[in-house]
């Protein structure tokens, strides 16, 4: 089975993208964001996942020196570990 890179249209290691994708499944919030959070400057990471029905758009912003906040589709609950985050921003 092929994995594809959807921004450049090229096949990537299947077994490296399995890895990838299981560890993004563990992906959840370490805490809830203030009800008034509005992300400030750039995006420091962004992940696509589309299927057939539909697309989510998981970015994240930076918040404070341990935690990333993480929106879905522009609603932004929850913050993550950094650390987290690094561990699965090199998307293969």
């Amino acid at each position: 089975m092929a994995a594809w890179n959807a921004k450049t249209g090229e096949a990537v290691d299947a077994q490296a993208f399995a890895d990838w994708y299981l560890a993004l499944s563990a992906l959840t919030g370490a805490g809830t964001l203030p009800a008034d959070y509005t992300p400030e400057g750039e995006a420091i990471g962004e992940i696509v996942l589309t299927n057939e029905t539909m697309t989510r758009t998981i970015t994240f912003y930076a918040y404070d020196a341990l935690h990333a906040a993480m929106g879905v589709d522009g609603t932004y609950l929850y913050y993550i570990e950094k650390d987290f985050f690094q561990s699965i921003a090199p998307a293969p």
